[in-house]
């Protein structure tokens, strides 16, 4: 597909670190497993995608919805850039209080 429309596709078990994936459709994608390390997904759009036991140490998902995507078991670290009301505790990303 041209430009940054995925939507729909697996990405499963890739490598996409240090990818800039900014603006993306990431629409019912599937990242299970991708390693997101120092990957930019600014603004992208992840309704319906999996990141399930994606690594996003270092990524930067300022201005992503992740409450519309399924973040089960995903790895973060102190550098991942977070939207507001996400955090990660103890290398897991978790909902601010």
């Amino acid at each position: 597909r041209l430009g940054r429309d995925f939507r729909g596709l697996s990405l499963a078990n890739l490598d996409l670190s240090g990818q800039d994936l900014s603006g993306a459709d990431l629409r019912g994608v599937d990242l299970s497993h991708a390693n997101l390390s120092h990957a930019r997904l600014f603004g992208a759009e992840v309704q319906g995608a999996s990141f399930d036991g994606a690594s996003l140490a270092g990524a930067g998902l300022e201005q992503v919805e992740l409450e519309l995507a399924n973040v089960g078991a995903v790895t973060c670290d102190g550098d991942t850039h977070l939207p507001h009301g996400w955090l990660c505790r103890d290398a897991h990303l978790t909902r601010s209080p």
